[in-house]
């Protein structure tokens, strides 16, 4: 039974190939319950789309604001400068019109530095509500990855060419092959492939007789 990544406890077994079947390579030969997976990674998709269109709608959003921004600070320069040259008409003009002159481009200079360094903020506070999204959207992809892997993780194809024996487990109260539907614990062996034209035998050997034992015997 396959190791699942960020899941615990039983798989139902969906599908198993018959015990005594001969199978090629990449054929399948077992397949557990995918359905919550397979509900977890569209309901991941569905949220890696809606991330995927708040970054964009941000991205939007930002350009917008830095291009307002931007004019601002433009007109902001553009009254400076026109105070500044209504400052050199000072010798040429009353004191009034002088001290008008200069409070506005007292106002203007201000004014141009307040955008300025607000705009600074704005800019850095933009760039970190990006980063938090791009996070956001990059932890969304990881999941979508690894949830793929499960999925393929539960259909189990053979590794090579060979015969299937199904193991013996615990069912019921009793020793036997498994059944599709079984819940069965991750790691829990299965079916064992082999070779039809060579065979290995398990067998217990009494302590004592272990000294008789000869290789090719």
């Amino acid at each position: 039974s396959p190791q699942i990544t960020g899941q615990s406890g039983r798989l139902t077994l969906t599908y198993l190939i018959p015990n005594g079947s001969k199978v090629s390579q990449d054929q399948v030969i077992a397949e557990f319950d995918r359905t919550a997976v397979l509900d977890e990674a569209r309901e991941t998709e569905s949220k890696l789309a809606e991330t995927g269109h708040q970054l964009e709608e941000k991205r939007a959003l930002i350009r917008s604001d830095r291009a307002k921004r931007d004019a601002a600070v433009y007109e902001a320069k553009a009254e400076l400068q026109k105070a500044q040259l209504q400052l050199r008409r000072g010798p040429v003009i009353s004191e009034i019109d002088r001290l008008k002159n200069e409070a506005r481009a007292a106002s203007s200079s201000a004014r141009l530095a307040s955008l300025e360094k607000s705009g600074a903020f704005r800019v850095q506070a933009e760039e970190a509500s990006l980063k938090v999204l791009e996070l956001k959207r990059d932890r969304q992809k990881l999941t979508l990855e690894r949830l793929r892997r499960n999925l393929d993780r539960l259909v189990i194809k053979s590794p090579q060419q060979g015969m299937v024996a199904l193991e013996n487990i615990w069912r019921s109260g009793s020793m036997g092959p498994p059944q599709e539907g079984d819940q069965m614990f991750p790691g829990q062996p299965v079916l064992r492939l082999f070779n039809p034209e060579r065979m290995i035998i398990d067998a217990s050997v009494n302590e004592s007789d272990v000294a008789v034992l000869k290789p090719g015997v």
